[in-house]
């Protein structure tokens, strides 16, 4: 009772600011038999956590009582590899083997499944919003879907490798995906269901993990950033507008960070990896989760950024909650930790 009742006076809390990040503390954990490769917050509900099992279900949480589950489903023979809630929550979309499954995120049931292209295999899952989908597969490609009409509606190139990242931003006017040893092509989305998309710039970093949008576009000439993990680099920022490199970042303690999530006031970056600096693996020497904060910089010291608790395996995933009050940690055994954080 006593923590369910800290975790109520977590959700009262005012939305962080940049200025006024004081504590992050662990409020509770979810244990998920088989493992877990990814995990969503719902858009609009700050408590609607849902999570790729390796199992082939997908399952969603109340997070305000980690007793809560509120629905448990099979999508796939194989784990699934990622998912994503739509922009108005409704649909949850994710990908396994098998195909792209589109379920129904409030009864929990499977409405329909895309079979990927033959012999394509998925890696990466983003979705635009409530009708496109991006697949990024082994073979360098990314696909985009239609969900409801089922057709895939533009093929986009890079390199005949693993696509290792991708995101749409915000406004879906853009999309982002990356491959492992550092390149980074960035799309301009006008209509896609009509073929008006182009390629407008590609960037490079070095060893890339992964790359997401900044869900706050910048005012008053409306920038665009992106930002983006690489071994040995905590963070770095990229800006859409003028296609240059913003700001470098060397990494803390964190060797190979491996997975981001944005607060959704732009403030804040949580980062998690899978090896710190001093080597031998997250269940060697436990991997700390760091959140850096992308208002404060100087020239000396980089980004301000604290380090919060740990996992003893590598990560599978990291997300900021739809008010930024609440952040979840998973990590590939199945541990699911939800952290609050503590705003004045």
């Amino acid at each position: 009772m006593i923590l369910i009742a800290l975790i109520f006076s977590i959700l009262n809390l005012q939305p962080i600011e940049a200025d006024n990040l004081t504590q992050v503390q662990q409020l509770s954990e979810i244990a998920i038999i088989g493992g877990v490769n990814g995990i969503d917050f719902h858009p609009t509900d700050p408590t609607n956590l849902a999570i790729a099992q390796e199992s082939g279900e997908i399952s969603t949480w109340n997070v305000s009582n980690t007793e809560t589950l509120l629905n448990q489903w099979t999508v796939s023979e194989k784990p699934i590899i990622a998912l994503e809630y739509t922009s108005n929550g409704q649909i949850i979309i994710s990908i396994s083997m098998t195909g792209i499954q589109i379920s129904d995120a409030t009864s929990g049931l499977l409405i329909k499944e895309i079979p990927h292209p033959l012999s394509a295999i998925p890696t990466v899952l983003s979705v635009a919003d409530d009708t496109t989908v991006g697949v990024g597969y082994m073979d360098g490609k990314v696909r985009l879907f239609n969900i409801d009409s089922e057709k895939l509606v533009q093929t986009l190139f890079g390199y005949e490798v693993e696509v290792y990242t991708i995101d749409f931003s915000e406004n879906g006017e853009y999309l982002a995906y990356g491959y492992p040893f550092g390149k980074i092509f960035i799309w301009k989305l006008s209509d896609t269901q009509n073929g008006d998309i182009y390629l407008k710039q590609i960037f490079d970093t070095q060893e890339l993990n992964e790359l997401s949008f900044n869900p706050v576009v910048a005012e008053p000439l409306l920038i665009e950033t992106l930002a983006s993990i690489s071994n040995f680099i905590s963070i770095q920022t990229w800006d859409i507008l003028s296609m240059s490199q913003g700001v470098e970042n060397m990494t803390y303690q964190m060797a190979y960070p491996d997975h981001l999530s944005f607060s959704p006031n732009g403030y804040l970056v949580a980062i998690v990896g899978k090896e710190t600096t001093a080597g031998g693996g997250c269940n060697t020497n436990l991997c700390p989760i760091e959140i850096v904060n992308l208002q404060k910089y100087s020239s000396e010291a980089g980004f301000e950024a604290i380090q919060i608790g740990s996992h003893d395996m590598w990560y599978a995933d990291v997300d900021f909650n739809s008010d930024g009050r609440l952040l979840a940690s998973a990590s590939k055994d199945g541990q699911i930790k939800i952290w609050g954080i503590l705003s004045e």
